[in-house]
């Protein structure tokens, strides 16, 4: 596990660091659902809410809304803990 400092919660109006773990688009699973996901870059994190995936492709909310962005697996790393 990592650490990622300044990272933005739009869901809760609070910046600060998050304890970081992989995510692995093939090891997802329904219990993922509602987990915290961030979203990396060019130096930006920014935390959500994992909400679907398919395609290869997941969707994450990154406000208090119900709207959910699609992004690339690749960019996105699950939040262990906000420390």
């Amino acid at each position: 596990m990592s650490i990622l400092h300044n990272v933005q919660d739009n869901r809760t109006h609070v910046i600060g660091p998050w304890e970081v773990a992989p995510l692995e688009y093939y090891c997802l699973l329904e219990a993922d659902k509602g987990r915290t996901v961030i979203y990396l870059d060019h130096g930006r994190a920014e935390a959500g809410t994992l909400s679907s995936w398919r395609d290869g492709k997941v969707w994450a909310r990154f406000s208090e809304g119900d709207t959910a962005a699609c992004c690339d697996p690749k960019d996105l790393v699950f939040g262990i803990r906000r420390l």
